[in-house]
Formats: structure tokens, sequence, C-alpha cells
């Protein structure tokens, strides 16, 4: 049976899902940071600190470790399950390191440069993102 590409939309609806569930360990994050940084720098307010930068990675860390902990156990979020959709490896049975980091950069890059990569999409043969692509995976249907 020929798998089903999923569509934009529930891609984007998976995305919000799951950036609802981002937003709440950012701030548990954010909260555990801001109390550090009081401790060692009596600051209240990290803006003004010179660990702000250091936050915004850490930050990025949590969210690449949400998506591939997810990805490269089951190929769902917590979003892509609620909308039925699952990422796929097109070259092996399940995902490797290397196609979880490729993912989610290139993914991450395209969201910030007006969603260039997934609207990439319409023009491309085989119906596949920039980051899908790049990483040699897919985001399929998991029911049809």
């Amino acid at each position: 049976m020929k798998s089903v590409k999923a569509p934009l939309y529930k891609i984007f609806a998976a995305i919000f899902y799951d950036s609802l569930i981002q937003l709440a360990l950012f701030m548990l994050v954010g909260f555990i940071a801001v109390a550090i940084n009081k401790v060692m720098t009596g600051q209240d307010n990290m803006v003004d600190s010179n660990t702000s930068w250091l936050l915004l990675i850490i930050l990025y860390g949590v969210s690449f470790c949400y998506y591939s902990y997810f990805w490269r156990a089951s190929g769902q979020t917590v979003g892509m399950k609620a909308w039925k959709i699952r990422v796929v490896s097109l070259t092996s049975p399940q995902l490797n390191l290397g196609q979880l980091i490729i993912r989610y950069i290139s993914a991450q890059l395209s969201f910030i440069f007006i969603l260039i990569g997934y609207f990439y999409r319409w023009f491309d043969q085989e119906k596949l993102t920039v980051h899908d692509r790049l990483s040699k995976t897919t985001i399929e249907n998991t029911k049809p």
C-alpha cells in the first residue's frame, strides 16, 4: 500500500499543538533559568543579563529534544498523533540522528523565513518540503 502524504493543514495544525506543549516546557525551563540566574548574578531579569544567549540555546535544545525523542520513538509527536500523521525515513526503517538534526534545523530555518520551505512542497514533484528533501524524510497520514 502506497503511503499518502499529509496535507499542509495537518502539518501546521500539529505544529500548533506541539508549540503549546513546548511553550509549557519553555516556561518551566525559563523559571529554573531565572532562579539560577538570580542566585548566580543577583538579577531578576535575564534580558539584561549576559546569560540570556545561553537561555536561548537551552530552549532550542529543549525543542530539539522534544521533536527528536518523539520522532525517533514513534515517528509522531503529540500533535502529530492528534492529527494522525507521522514522519518516516525515505531511506531506512527508522529515523537516524543525522536525519533528526537535519530535519529539525532546516524546518526551523524554513519557519523563520516565512515558511518558504513548507510552501516549496507545492512545486516539488514528490510533494516534499525542503526539510523533507534535505533529511530524506516525509510526513504521511497514518490512516487514509
